[in-house]
């Protein structure tokens, strides 16, 4: 008897020890967004998530060129992000999606390679 105990005390240790942990949940405001300006140009970032039909809009994040900024408590779904020129307003990029999800995302601003006039979002692996 004192065999099987033993064995059973084993086999539930093994389970509880490769168990999935499971990600952390979000605070009740969402995750943070942050971003890494490695364009040629000073850029201003604004981005806004549909919640129930509407638009939620995040803040106007403005960087210099090699900046960073980050943008707290952002809803899951995806997140979209327009990109403008700081001087003339014109948008660089329109209506980017991003999927935000349960975790914190980091993102660089990059020149893009076929227009320099452009800039291009490049959304950076999470780790597990």
């Amino acid at each position: 008897m004192k065999q099987v105990i033993t064995a059973f005390v084993a086999m539930t240790c093994f389970f509880i020890a490769i168990a999935d942990q499971g990600n952390a949940q979000p605070g009740p405001g969402g995750v943070s967004v942050g971003f890494n300006n490695a364009s040629h140009t000073a850029v201003v970032v604004k981005g806004y998530t549909i919640v129930q039909g509407m638009q939620r809009p995040g803040q106007l994040l403005p960087m210099k060129k090699n900046g960073k900024a980050f943008e707290p408590n952002v809803p899951t779904g995806i997140r979209f992000y327009t990109i403008y020129d700081p001087i003339t307003q014109r948008p660089l990029l329109k209506d980017h999606p991003v999927p935000i999800r349960d975790r914190d995302v980091f993102i660089n601003i990059i020149t893009s390679p076929l227009d320099p006039q452009r800039v291009v979002i490049v959304v950076l692996p999470q780790q597990p």
